[in-house]
């Protein structure tokens, strides 16, 4: 009796490498449930479970119109859709750091995280400030909203968790109704901003890039330890604007 049963183990993990290997070659292209199917010869109903044991766990992401990429833990898998996002932000990221002097971070929308891609540190090193390497929540982060900005308010209500959202600091926005008016006001203005929102102390500012070629949704930023004065404000507004149409025309092409 337990031979089977091992044997359905090992097809089982078989078949969620051969999904997880077909999102990352697909990245940052997403796949429908149909296409993991076929891949891996199974009906819809499988290849639907197998997806949603990889969401779960984190090695997939399942996006509002119901297809699939890779997930916050699988996202380093996909190294030549990295290495291209990566190229072309080197030179805007780098032009951001030095006008402003702060940090700046590439993020991207996977499911319903906000995943740092790429990210260069600040002129001075200041304690307290946050590791680059986490996933942040995109109710509460300056590059949360601006990558949610990109989407219908539907499709944004789906990626977010049920009111009130889990609180970070005393500051952190807890319902729709906030957050829907802290999205429209970044998108009148042409930047995001959120301050004490997540780690106490940080002021934080990201621009959307236009839609990708590959239907990426990725936000430039830059995080400010403190309060940055209304000069500094107006460089980094400024310095973003440019460098982020300038890289969304890289990453079109």
């Amino acid at each position: 009796m337990s031979r089977p049963s091992s044997d359905g183990h090992v097809r089982s993990v078989q078949r969620g490498l051969a999904a997880l290997d077909l999102l990352v070659a697909a990245a940052p292209h997403t796949v429908r449930v149909c296409d993991v199917a076929d891949h891996l010869e199974v009906d819809q109903g499988t290849a639907s479970r197998m997806l949603a044991t990889l969401v779960e766990a984190g090695y997939a992401s399942r996006t509002p119109d119901r297809r699939y990429t890779v997930g916050p833990r699988s996202l380093p898998m996909a190294v030549h859709w990295l290495n291209r996002l990566r190229r072309a932000a080197e030179g805007p990221m780098g032009r951001v750091s030095r006008a402003t002097g702060e940090i700046v971070m590439l993020s991207q929308l996977l499911g319903n995280v906000d995943v740092p891609i790429s990210w260069l540190p600040g002129r001075d090193e200041r304690p307290g400030l946050p590791a680059f390497d986490a996933n942040y929540p995109i109710w509460a982060t300056a590059s949360g909203r601006a990558l949610l900005s990109h989407l219908s308010p539907g499709a944004q209500m789906q990626l977010l968790p049920p009111e009130p959202y889990p609180r970070l600091t005393p500051l952190t926005t807890r319902d729709w109704t906030s957050l829907r008016e802290a999205i429209r006001a970044g998108s009148r203005r042409g930047l995001h901003i959120e301050q004490d929102e997540v780690i106490s102390g940080l002021w934080c500012a990201s621009v959307p890039l236009e839609r990708c070629a590959g239907g990426e949704v990725i936000a430039l930023g830059v995080v400010v330890a403190g309060e940055p004065t209304a000069r500094q404000r107006a460089r980094i507004l400024n310095t973003l604007a440019d460098e982020t149409r300038d890289l969304g025309f890289a990453l079109s092409a």
